[in-house]
C-alpha cells in the first residue's frame, strides 16, 4: 500500500521475514499481510533496498493492505438527530459488525465486511456532534427515506379552443411519483436540503419554502388524442420538519391536443400535493394519550389559490390507537374546518375517505413516532400537512 512504516519495521526486524498461518494475518509496519483459507501458510519477506521496499509473498498468495487505523472520524451527514439520539443513549456508543449497518439518530453507520467489527463513539460538546469510529472502518450516510411519496390526485382545469369549438373541463388525475422518472412536479426532492438557502423561512417550527420551477410533463391523457404541454410552471408552497417534508403544488401552463385532424390549445390550471421522509413503520402504542401538532399547505381548488392552514391529531387511548384528526385552513379569514375521526393504523400508516370528496392519508415518521406527514383531498381543496408530537 502507499502508506505504511515497512522501513521502521525492518530497522528491528533484519531478517523482514512474516509467516501468516493459512486463514489468519499478520500486521507489520502499519501493513495487513494476509493469507487465504485452505492453502498453504504464506511466508513473505520484505526487502528494502535504497529506498525501495519490496514485499514478495514466497509461499502462498499473501495479500496486503493498510492496517485501519484505531480512531478515525466519520464524516457526519449533512441532516442528522444524534442530539436525540444521545439524550437517551448517554454513553454514544454504537457496535456495529463486520458487514451489518446500524441506523442511529437518522444516520446510518455501516461496517465493511471482511474486518473486524466496528465500534462508533458519539459525543456532543457545546452543540458540535464528533463521531469516531474506535474499532474498524464504519463510514456515516443519511438514513435512506422510503422511495415511495404520499400524492394526492391532480386537480387539472383547462380551456381548450379549436376550430370552431371552446371546450371548459375539469379532471382529476392519480399521479404516482414512486419511481425516478416521475415528473418534477411529483416533487422528488428531499425539501430538507433548502434549509438555509435563500427565500426559506420558518413557521411554527417547521422549516418553509416558496419556489418556482419549469416541468415539460404533467400527468394526464386524453382518449384517442395526441397531447402535449408547454410553458408549465409549478409554484410550490413547502415545509418540512426532521423526519418529513410536505408540499402543494400549483401549476400553469399551456395544454394541445390533437383530435380527428383538429388542434385544440389553451390555458390549464393545476393542484395536488404530495408528502415524503423516513417512516416509522410501526403504529404508536403504550398507555395514555398523545397529540402531534404542525401545519398544513392547501390550495383551493375553485380557482387555484394557495391557503396556509394547521393540522392536529390524536389518539385518546394509545394501547388501542384511533387517530382523530383535523385541518384548519384560512381561506380569507375564514375557517375551513376538516375532519376525520376514528381511523386505526397498520404499519403506521392510516387513512380514510374517498379520493376528491373527503380522503385523508398520513403515516408517522421517526423513532418513538415524533412526527405525522399525510396529503388530504376533499374536491374542494387539497393539500398536505406536517405534525409533532407534543405529548
Amino acid at each position: 500500500p502507499a502508506v505504511h512504516d515497512l522501513p521502521s519495521w525492518l530497522a528491528a526486524n533484519p531478517t523482514g521475514t512474516v509467516t501468516v498461518p493459512a486463514g489468519e494475518h499478520r500486521d507489520v509496519g502499519g501493513v495487513r499481510f494476509s493469507c487465504p483459507a485452505g492453502g498453504p501458510d504464506c511466508a513473505v519477506t520484505v526487502t528494502d533496498e535504497d529506498g525501495t521496499v519490496a514485499a514478495t509473498s514466497t509461499d502462498g498468495m499473501a495479500t496486503a493492505m493498510v492496517v485501519p487505523p484505531p480512531v478515525h472520524a466519520v464524516v457526519l451527514p449533512a441532516m442528522h438527530d444524534l442530539p436525540s439520539w444521545l439524550a437517551a443513549n448517554p454513553d454514544g456508543t454504537v457496535v456495529v459488525p463486520a458487514g451489518e449497518h446500524h441506523d442511529v439518530g437518522g444516520v446510518r453507520f455501516s461496517c465493511p465486511a471482511g474486518g473486524p467489527d466496528c465500534a462508533v463513539t458519539v459525543t456532543a460538546e457545546d452543540g458540535t456532534v464528533a463521531v469516531t469510529s474506535t474499532d474498524g472502518m464504519a463510514t456515516a450516510m443519511v438514513v435512506p427515506p422510503s422511495a415511495a411519496l404520499l400524492v394526492s390526485r391532480l386537480h387539472f382545469n383547462y380551456t381548450l379552443v379549436g376550430g370552431s369549438l371552446e371546450i371548459e373541463d375539469a379532471d382529476e388525475v392519480m399521479l404516482s411519483c414512486a419511481d425516478s422518472g416521475a415528473p418534477t412536479g411529483c416533487g422528488t426532492d428531499d425539501l430538507r436540503e433548502f434549509s438555509g438557502r435563500d427565500g426559506t423561512g420558518t413557521r411554527d417550527g417547521f422549516g418553509t419554502v416558496t419556489d418556482m420551477h419549469l416541468d415539460s410533463e404533467i400527468a394526464g391523457t386524453f382518449s384517442g388524442a395526441s397531447t402535449s404541454v408547454s410553458d408549465t410552471v409549478f409554484t410550490r408552497y413547502g415545509f418540512w420538519g426532521v423526519y418529513g417534508y410536505a408540499a402543494t403544488e400549483i401549476g400553469t401552463g399551456r395544454l394541445s391536443v390533437t383530435s380527428e385532424g383538429v388542434q385544440y390549445s389553451g390555458p390549464y390550471r393545476s393542484a395536488h400535493a404530495w408528502t415524503g421522509g423516513v417512516e416509522s413503520g410501526t403504529n404508536p402504542a403504550g398507555a395514555g394519550s398523545a397529540v402531534w401538532r404542525g401545519i398544513a399547505e392547501a390550495t383551493r381548488v375553485r380557482d387555484f389559490q394557495h391557503l396556509p392552514g394547521s393540522a392536529e391529531l390524536r389518539i385518546d387511548n394509545l394501547s388501542r390507537p384511533r387517530i382523530d384528526a383535523d385541518i384548519e385552513l384560512d381561506d380569507g379569514g375564514a375557517g375551513v374546518a376538516l375532519r376525520w375521526t376514528g381511523m386505526a393504523p397498520a404499519g403506521g400508516e392510516f387513512g380514510k375517505g374517498t379520493a376528491g370528496t373527503d380522503r385523508i392519508d398520513g403515516r408517522f415518521h421517526g423513532p418513538g413516532h415524533e412526527e405525522a406527514w399525510g396529503v388530504f383531498d376533499t374536491g374542494a381543496y387539497v393539500g398536505a400537512f406536517g405534525a409533532k408530537r407534543e405529548e
